[in-house]
């Protein structure tokens, strides 16, 4: 059965105090840094290091009711434990996991968009391992986009999941 949440931050809490206790923590679509905030200053994340990714220059295209550059701020300010990763998905990704050889503990996903969402999976293919928690922000909204490129890499790469939580919007998977 899957548990309902009331909003995405109680969602996000227990996606981080279910989450393995080992591995890297990494949100993709910080924007104002409202979740990588939350998320880094939660008991179970307290002296974790949290990596946040995202450009700051908005939608790289359009979704939904949002133009091209819906989004696009500077980069926000963000608490001790947060280390923020500037610059696009596809130039950022590569270069921190050859810094980082741990596998991902905890994965947000606030995308948005399918071409992004699928760029994440994709380069985080090595890391996503088993018992991974993903929680994928717009999966109930606008599904052409975050629900069905996270759809199209599990078939991909034969990989599965169990669904655990949910709010309006979002959802929380474990990697199997």
């Amino acid at each position: 059965m899957i548990e309902l949440f009331k909003d995405r931050f109680d969602l996000l809490s227990f996606a981080a105090c279910s989450a393995p206790t080992d591995g890297l923590i990494l949100e993709f679509g910080v924007a104002s840094g409202a979740s990588i905030n939350y998320l880094a200053t939660t008991l179970a994340l307290r002296g974790r290091r949290v990596h946040g990714f995202d450009s700051f220059g908005g939608l790289p295209e359009p979704w939904a009711d949002y133009p091209a550059g819906h989004f696009a701020c500077e980069p926000p300010a963000v608490v001790s434990n947060v280390e923020l990763v500037i610059g696009l998905f596809a130039d950022t990704i590569p270069e921190f996991l050859a810094q980082h050889a741990d596998p991902a503990a905890l994965i947000h996903v606030d995308c948005d968009l399918y071409a992004s969402t699928m760029t994440v999976l994709d380069l985080l293919t090595p890391r996503i391992v088993p018992g991974t928690f993903i929680a994928l922000d717009e999966y109930f909204i606008v599904c052409e986009h975050e629900q069905k490129a996270f759809h199209d890499w599990l078939l991909a790469c034969g990989r599965t999941c169990k669904k655990l939580a949910r709010s309006i919007e979002q959802l929380v998977v474990v990697m199997e």
